[in-house]
């Protein structure tokens, strides 16, 4: 490789120490000749000095990684950092929490019960870290045994995955379908002092569901769909479906 490129003399510089090392290559042209012992010297006091530049780099990294943590944290929403060998590194308390059978990490890699979407996770992570212009990867669903879903977003975040020395190259954030209803149900009622029967008939208008195929699904006349509507209406302070959903799509994810 060095003979094709016209390339001859070759010195490696130790960056880093422990887990996280890195080569500082250096090449030089036949009329530039081999590196003297003296160079060899000053760039071994060179790497000796590049440690501590390491180290803080490192720890930089950390901090920030954990303040992206604390960041979801705050919203309850599970995340999860990588490194760029595709490992689990560090996850939230919320990811703690949702890691059970569904979603699991086994020898530091995240992993589904279905091989198929296990597969489908290691290559979306594969291509977030190695291709140069990847941020973000479209978002993965994972099935939940008991029905439901688990919804994982990949991306890269800006500062926490800049530098080479950093321990963390990706993060995932997970939304489970069944917790997000749950958290919209809880913002209804606190908000407006709705019933559970009439957050669920709230946000299904705001998901564009008709009141006919709603009375069906929650098993309920349509008469009484239409009573808890106009009581939706007047502790929320709307007066139409439209004006309704229009309203709730600044409170609440659509589901």
């Amino acid at each position: 490789f060095l003979a094709a490129n016209q390339l001859t003399g070759y010195v490696g510089v130790r960056v880093g120490r422990g887990d996280c090392v890195w080569n500082l290559s250096l090449q030089r042209s036949p009329r530039e000749g081999d590196f003297s012992k003296r160079e060899i010297a000053s760039l071994a006091r060179l790497a000796n000095s590049l440690d501590s530049i390491s180290k803080v780099a490192s720890a930089l990294g950390a901090a920030r990684g954990d303040a992206a943590l604390d960041a979801f944290q705050f919203s309850n929403r599970p995340a999860i950092l990588f490194n760029r060998k595709c490992e689990v590194v560090r996850v939230n308390s919320a990811a703690e929490d949702l890691l059970a059978d569904d979603l699991q990490i086994s020898q530091g890699r995240l992993r589904s019960q279905n091989p198929h979407e296990t597969e489908l996770l290691n290559r979306s992570i594969r291509a977030l870290l190695w291709t140069e212009m990847a941020s973000v990867i479209p978002p993965l669903t994972i099935r939940k045994n008991a029905g439901g879903k688990l919804v994982v977003y990949l991306m890269r975040l800006p500062g926490l995955s800049d530098s080479p020395l950093s321990a963390f190259h990706a993060i995932a954030v997970i939304s489970d379908t069944d917790a997000s209803r749950s958290y919209s149900l809880t913002t209804l009622r606190a908000a407006f002092d709705l019933t559970s029967a009439e957050s669920r008939l709230a946000i299904a208008i705001g998901n564009g569901q008709d009141l006919e195929s709603f009375a069906r699904d929650a098993r309920v006349s349509k008469e009484t769909v239409r009573n808890q509507l106009k009581t939706v209406f007047a502790k929320t302070g709307t007066k139409r479906q439209a004006e309704l959903a229009a309203m709730l799509a600044t409170l609440i994810p659509k589901q």
